[in-house]
C-alpha cells in the first residue's frame, strides 16, 4: 500500500479518518471482509478511499490484475458493533470499465454496485443488505443473504440469489433470473411484457398485475427475459 499515492483528510462523519488511495489497474476484485461496508461504482480513476478510525485495519494488494482486499483478523473479534461504529470502503472504477470478476464475502455490513459490467458476480452477506445499480453481468451472477434485502434497479443478469430472511426489490431487470426465498417477500416491477414468469410459493400471495393467483403462476414469455421466484414464506408482487 505504501507504493501507492496516499492523501489523507479528517472525515466529520462519527470523526472517522478517510484516506484515499490511487490503485494499479485491476480486472478482478476479490474480498474478504467482516465490518466493512464495501461501495464499488463507476468513476475517473482506479481509487480506494477508507473510512474509519484505524486505517490499517484493512489493506489493499494488486496481484495477477486482481485486486485484493482483507481486513485484520482482530476485527473478527469485535461485538456489540453499532451503526456508527462500522467503516466505509469506496472503490472506484474509471467509466466504462468491464471487470473480468467481482467476489465479495461480507460478514456485518452491506454491499452497494453501481454503473459497470462484469463477467462474473459472486457475492456473500452473511448480516447485511445489498443493492445492485445498472450493472451488467454477461455470464453468471451468484448472490446468497442470510439475513438482508437485496434491491435491484436497471441491470441486466443471469443471476442466482438465495435469500434466508429478507426482501427483494426489483425495478427493470433482465437475463435470466432466479431467486429462492426461505422467508420474505419479492416486489418487481415489469421490464416489458415479453418477460417469462414462473412464481411460486408455500406460505403467502401472489399477484401478478393485479390479478391474485394461487400458489403457482406462469406466464409465457416472446423474448429473452426471464423470472422465476420461489418462495417459503412470503409473498411475490409483479406491477
Amino acid at each position: 500500500m505504501s507504493n501507492w499515492f496516499k492523501h489523507e483528510n479528517n472525515s466529520q462523519n462519527n470523526n472517522f479518518k478517510s484516506y484515499h488511495i490511487d490503485l494499479p489497474s485491476f480486472i478482478n476484485i476479490k474480498a474478504d471482509l467482516y465490518l466493512f461496508s464495501v461501495n464499488i461504482h463507476a468513476g475517473t480513476d482506479y481509487q480506494a478511499t477508507v473510512y474509519d478510525k484505524d486505517q490499517s485495519r484493512i489493506s489493499f494488494s494488486v496481484e495477477d490484475q486482481t485486486l485484493l482486499i482483507k481486513e485484520k483478523d482482530e476485527n473478527r473479534k469485535q461485538k456489540n458493533i453499532h451503526l456508527s461504529d462500522i467503516p466505509k470502503l469506496i472503490i472506484t472504477i474509471p467509466n466504462g470499465t468491464s471487470l473480468d470478476s467481482v467476489k465479495i464475502g461480507n460478514n456485518v455490513s452491506d454491499i452497494s454496485l453501481a454503473g459497470f459490467s462484469m463477467q462474473q458476480l459472486e457475492l456473500y452477506l452473511s448480516a447485511g443488505s445489498l443493492q445492485l445499480t445498472e450493472i451488467t453481468v454477461k455470464d453468471r451472477a451468484k448472490v446468497n443473504l442470510n439475513a438482508g434485502s437485496l434491491s435491484i434497479s436497471h441491470c441486466k443478469t443471469n443471476l442466482n440469489a438465495t435469500l434466508s430472511a429478507g426482501s427483494v426489490k426489483i425495478e427493470q431487470l433482465h437475463g435470466n433470473n432466479h431467486f429462492e426465498l426461505a422467508a420474505g417477500s419479492l416486489k418487481a416491477t415489469a421490464a416489458d411484457q415479453e418477460t417469462e414468469y414462473d412464481l411460486s410459493n408455500v406460505m403467502g400471495s401472489i399477484n401478478y398485475r393485479g390479478h391474485r393467483k394461487l400458489h403457482h403462476f406462469y406466464h409465457e414469455g416472446t423474448g429473452k427475459d426471464y423470472l422465476t421466484v420461489q418462495s417459503a414464506v412470503g409473498s411475490i408482487k409483479i406491477i
